[in-house]
């Protein structure tokens, strides 16, 4: 312990940002992991001196602190150990470590084993184990724009993993990051002999923010249509509900495409939110045929009174579920933020469902299908419907928002056509952490060419170029440093 000082001025530790000194703990003692122990991969053969060397891994870590805890009597220490037990809970699963001798690295620890206080009148003493699963000290994440040829830095001292983030200008058949050893490639060139096309393209696009180019709806299902929409720039909401029925009742609105789609995709950025276990509501999206028939649906609600819980469905035609779900338990769906999408191509329906987080990357995922194999449900798509609903005079649920939608016309490329795997202002993102592919946060692994690798950065500098340059209106590279 260092004389004239408190234990939360003295040099420590952090975990979460919180001081160990906060609790009054004094860091006495640390060995420091200079370099973790390895699980050496060898084969000895009877008869021959030594044996095959097959190489090794890195096992996890193990931190031991040896700390004092202070108090003011030995009462008070018992009451500061229980608390730094609820700290170190490892039920929290792993968190941030840094020692204030080494500022400007963490590690990923959870707390392991016990802690068996020894104490002597307001001091206890106790050894503090960690469990570090991942044995590499981690440096702050930085990000970084690059050009069509860039030399990126790894300041680390082992091989680091990057995140590219690829935003277009223009279409593009692929996508190709290379290195002098390794290489990454989305879609395919076009030959000479081949021609580029559009496999999906839009035939609604509406980022909500003009209420104009929609119509009065005309059907909703066990429900009347009254009341009004109103746009907040990025998002339809409900203005008015109108007066109280007997049932559900709420606006309804729709807009046509140029021309009815065989194969589609719907997809809406969809926000459901309840203040209170009392609001109840819905939200739908209809997709209907040029008679004003139901192709699909699309519905978020809570119908549950005195209970918050939210339930996805979705259907082809009139009866036919391909999704029917509260996630992966009940109450998973609730202040739901996400995308939900509902596809046809030929006789395949997909159902998506996903939440997306503050870089609009998926996660979450439900994904559900249906064969139709008696073409039962092949209704021709010409137009979007979207109607919110209350239930009687009950609350509303808070928060029912739809932000972008978009309806897709999916095509086959013939065979001497190559597909465009992204338009002007998609983000495509290469994620070598996670070994995924993402198009504006959806999960594109499908784009990945089977020769292509994901890499690793080396200590120190390594050249980058990306392939096409023109089709690219800008591009960033995200490190995170990690230190043996």
């Amino acid at each position: 312990m260092i004389f004239g000082l408190r234990p939360k001025d003295a040099p420590g530790f952090r975990l979460d940002d919180v001081h160990c000194g906060e609790y009054g703990i004094w860091l006495l003692n640390s060995k420091f992991p200079g370099l973790p122990s390895t699980q050496d991969r060898r084969v000895s053969i009877p008869g021959r001196d030594g044996a095959y060397d097959f190489g090794f891994d890195f096992d996890a870590l193990t931190l031991s602190l040896d700390v004092a805890i202070e108090g003011t009597s030995e009462a008070d220490v018992r009451f500061r150990v229980r608390q730094i037990a609820a700290w170190l809970d490892p039920r929290k699963g792993q968190r941030k470590l840094v020692f204030d001798a080494d500022p400007d690295r963490f590690y990923y620890v959870r707390f392991s084993g016990s802690m068996d206080v020894e104490m002597t009148a307001r001091i206890g003493q106790a050894t503090l184990t960690f469990l570090v699963a991942d044995p590499y000290a981690y440096g702050e994440e930085q990000t970084i724009a690059l050009a069509e040829t860039y030399t990126i830095h790894n300041p680390g001292t082992a091989d680091a993993f990057p995140v590219f983030d690829v935003t277009l200008k223009q279409p593009t058949t692929f996508l190709a990051l290379v290195t002098p050893d390794q290489f990454m490639l989305l879609g395919n060139p076009d030959a000479v002999d081949q021609t580029p096309v559009v496999a999906e393209s839009k035939a609604i696009y509406d980022p909500m923010d003009n209420l104009a180019v929609w119509q009065t709806g005309t059907y909703v299902e066990d429900g009347l249509i009254q009341g009004s929409f109103k746009t907040t720039g990025v998002s339809f909401q409900v203005a008015d509900f109108g007066p109280a029925t007997g049932g559900w009742a709420g606006p309804a609105l729709k807009r046509s495409a140029a021309t009815p789609l065989q194969d589609f995709r719907v997809e809406a950025h969809v926000t459901f939110r309840s203040n209170s276990k009392n609001e109840m509501g819905r939200l739908e999206i209809y997709l209907l045929d040029p008679n004003g028939s139901v192709v699909a649906k699309m519905s978020i609600y809570d119908i549950w009174s005195g209970m918050e819980l939210t339930k996805v469905y979705m259907r082809a035609g009139t009866d036919q579920g391909v999704m029917e779900t509260f996630g992966k338990s009940k109450g998973a769906l609730n202040d739901f933020d996400g995308l939900m999408k509902i596809q046809r191509k030929g006789t395949q329906w997909t159902a998506y469902l996903a939440r997306i987080d503050a870089n609009w990357r998926n996660y979450d995922i439900i994904q559900t299908t249906f064969n139709d194999m008696q073409g039962k449900y092949q209704s021709k798509v010409a137009q979007v419907e979207i109607h919110m609903g209350r239930y009687q005079s009950t609350a509303p649920t808070a928060t029912m928002a739809i932000g972008t939608l978009t309806l897709y016309e999916l095509d086959d490329p013939g065979a001497n056509e190559v597909p465009y795997i992204g338009d002007a202002g998609d983000t495509i993102t290469i994620d070598h952490n996670r070994a995924a592919v993402y198009r504006n946060g959806e999960p594109m692994m499908s784009l990945v060419d089977p020769s292509s690798d994901f890499f690793a950065l080396p200590p120190g500098d390594t050249s980058l170029s990306i392939e096409p340059w023109d089709a690219v209106d800008s591009a960033t590279v995200t490190l995170q440093p990690r230190y043996l």
